[in-house]
């Protein structure tokens, strides 16, 4: 007769859990998956670059032959982190070089400042940017008389772009339109520039 008792008291929990709600037992599992996706942190991207900008003549106090359009191309490598929802930071490397100019001209520069991420539209998520930093621009040595070596100028430049999403964590980024001013400190002259590049991003998630 205890042996009877005993089987049936250990039988009780075992009928009680298995007549628990099937919809309690699906929850538990699911909790983990509704943060599979994470939260984007920030993002990391390269692109090639190409920057269209006037070089005033020797007379004017900056240093270009013609004073001319002058075409440079290079790539850009930029790092991005969220502050708040559409507001972030981030922090461009560039380095441009022109060997079709006289003097010949590279520039390296690393800007800052905020980012503004909208809302996607389409298929694309736009954002605008605002930087300030310095640029270093290297004139070659083909003609003497006007080299002023290598200095590093104040820049600030803007821009708009978007990010197109090929992928959870991979995008294609286009900056179609981007500003770039540099203040010559030998003649306290301001530059003006148009640039534009393509390339990746790769996004950083928690």
């Amino acid at each position: 007769m205890k042996k009877v008792v005993l089987g049936f008291v250990l039988a009780v929990p075992s009928v009680m859990l298995s007549a628990l709600p099937v919809a309690a037992q699906t929850t538990v599992e699911n909790v983990p998956a509704r943060h599979s996706s994470g939260r984007i942190l920030g993002s990391v991207g390269v692109a090639g670059m190409f920057s269209r900008q006037y070089s005033l003549r020797q007379s004017d106090g900056q240093y270009g032959s013609d004073g001319s359009m002058q075409k440079l191309a290079g790539w850009t490598a930029t790092a991005e982190a969220n502050v708040m929802k559409h507001i972030g930071m981030q922090v461009d490397f560039l380095t441009l070089y022109n060997t079709q100019s006289n003097p010949r001209m590279t520039k390296f520069g690393v800007l800052a400042g905020p980012r503004y991420t909208l809302n996607p539209y389409w298929k694309a998520t736009p954002f605008v940017f605002g930087e300030a930093g310095e640029v270093r621009t290297t004139y070659g040595q083909e003609n003497p008389a006007n080299h002023p070596g290598s200095d590093w100028n104040p820049a600030a430049k803007a821009g708009i772009g978007f990010d197109v999403k090929l992928g959870r964590n991979f995008a294609f980024q286009a900056v179609p339109a981007e500003w770039m001013g540099e203040r010559f400190d030998r003649s306290g002259h301001w530059q003006n520039n148009y640039q534009a590049r393509v390339g990746f991003v790769f996004y950083l998630r928690k």
